[in-house]
């Protein structure tokens, strides 16, 4: 039988039961040493970010508990077994009794490959239904992440629209949308209105908001990256390449919105590693320095920026040149690229390449 371990965090009172598939006695494999995981359908989570931050109304929405929206067929469920002593919660001595999970459990290395494809199957079924949605049904299929679900809009009207076909097509797939963050106080009176779910949760207007775990203001519509656990890590004990280390891995930041300051630490552990310096050896000296100089820098350093990044009012009188900068060893690259697949608009930005 499957083992089953609790599941528990420090930020939400309910406890998950999550059963853990690789549990394995010393001669014998684990299930999931025998189950295909499957291709890994998730997109690349930049590309997901720059979607959110594309429009200027931004909607997001959770499919609840979405694993268990899949059955497992009959003649599967005999390699899910469990046991469980029913009743312990009031019996102490409750019997122990064996049971077949009839849903996708959380502990299958299969589970998120099943997942996805699962939703990109449904989506592309709904593309045939809803012909008129085609093409905002593709950029759900490209951008959905395992359960979370952002879509976007440069007007109200056609934001509820959206909306309202995202109700039609995943209630078709019975996976409720119970979970929404909007950065629009009228699209989350439009949800709770006419939300086919019971009781949805809304977010709007709350400054402490989360989107893929990335900090979302949504009263000023700021993204932001918190520092603090790094900063705790930094300057707790003696400096070393061990804590700099760790420090950096607190640092949740796939939009690169810290860059400019977290580059200072990276150039750091670099020195250190040609330096062959040991992993719990005091830093001094310039290295010291540089260690101090950097967690001062990220103290301070409370970087939000707009979620919104792009204007898009149709105006083509101001010029931008957007810069992407490329950095070796040997040599440096400075390419000037126009913005062509973020705009909706003729623009007449200049293409410009640069190299030194």
């Amino acid at each position: 039988s499957i083992q089953g371990e609790p599941g528990i965090s420090p930020w939400v009172l309910k406890t998950r039961v999550v059963k853990d598939a690789s549990a394995r006695r010393s001669s014998e494999a684990g299930l999931n040493d025998v189950l295909h995981q499957g291709p890994n359908l998730l997109p690349n989570i930049i590309k997901v970010i720059l979607k959110f931050r594309q429009y200027r109304y931004a909607v997001a929405a959770d499919i609840e508990k979405a694993f268990q929206q899949f059955r497992i067929a009959p003649e599967d469920r005999t390699f899910l077994r469990f046991v469980w002593p029913l009743g312990i919660s009031t019996n102490g001595s409750a019997p122990v009794k064996g049971f077949w999970a009839t849903r996708l459990d959380f502990g299958l290395v299969c589970s998120p490959f099943l997942h996805c494809q699962g939703v990109r199957s449904h989506l592309e079924y709904a593309q045939s239904i809803h012909p008129k949605g085609r093409k905002f049904i593709q950029e759900i299929i490209d951008s959905f992440y395992m359960d979370h679900i952002c879509l976007g809009s440069d007007n109200l009207e056609d934001a509820k629209y959206k909306i309202s076909l995202l109700f039609d097509i995943f209630q078709e797939a019975h996976m409720p949308l119970k979970k929404w963050a909007s950065n629009s106080t009228e699209l989350g009176e439009f949800i709770k209105k006419h939300s086919p779910v019971k009781d949805p949760t809304i977010s709007t207007g709350q400054l402490d908001s989360k989107f893929l775990g990335i900090p979302w203001n949504q009263q000023m519509d700021l993204l932001s990256v918190p520092a603090t656990k790094a900063i705790r890590k930094l300057q707790s004990g003696t400096p070393s390449k061990r804590k700099l280390l760790r420090g950096l891995a607190q640092i949740f930041d796939p939009s690169g919105i810290m860059g400019p300051t977290t580059i200072n630490a990276k150039i750091l552990l670099q020195k250190l590693w040609k330096s062959e310096i040991g992993w719990d050896l005091a830093l001094d000296g310039p290295h010291a320095e540089e260690y101090a100089r950097f967690t001062d820098l990220l103290d301070k350093d409370k970087v939000s920026i707009s979620r919104h990044m792009l204007s898009n009012t149709g105006d083509n009188s101001r010029k931008q040149t957007p810069r992407v900068l490329r950095c070796q060893l040997k040599r440096i690259r400075l390419r000037h690229l126009p913005p062509r697949e973020l705009c909706k608009y003729e623009t007449d930005y200049p293409f410009r390449y640069g190299e030194s």
